[in-house]
């Protein structure tokens, strides 16, 4: 497995021997930086890379903890430019209403 943050050239290998079909790459990455992924066939002799696969880590979501009502609640969430995190901040605001009605009931 090769990484880059150059697409198409620059890669460096991160992991070799690898047996299965998934791979999850944890070391020293950085928000806000697009990483290329290549992997090369090796039986005698090593292969061509392989198609090339993209991933943006995207900063996180800033949060504000209120106070006020006796409980911690999160607000002011925004998903401007963060690709994916429509979805995340939907998420966080269902668990937010869940977690405010649970309270209530209790």
């Amino acid at each position: 497995m090769y990484r880059s943050v150059t697409s198409g050239s620059g890669y460096v290998q991160i992991a070799s021997g690898l047996t299965g079909t998934t791979y999850s790459d944890s070391g020293g990455l950085d928000y806000d930086t697009t990483y290329y992924y290549v992997i090369r066939g090796q039986n005698t002799v090593e292969g061509n890379n392989s198609n090339q696969a993209m991933a943006l880590i995207p900063k996180p979501v800033p949060r504000t903890e209120k106070t006020g009502n006796g409980g911690h609640q999160m607000c002011g969430m925004s998903s401007a430019g963060a690709p994916g995190a429509a979805g995340l901040v939907t998420g966080l605001l269902a668990l937010f209403l869940l977690t405010a009605a649970l309270r209530k009931a209790s």
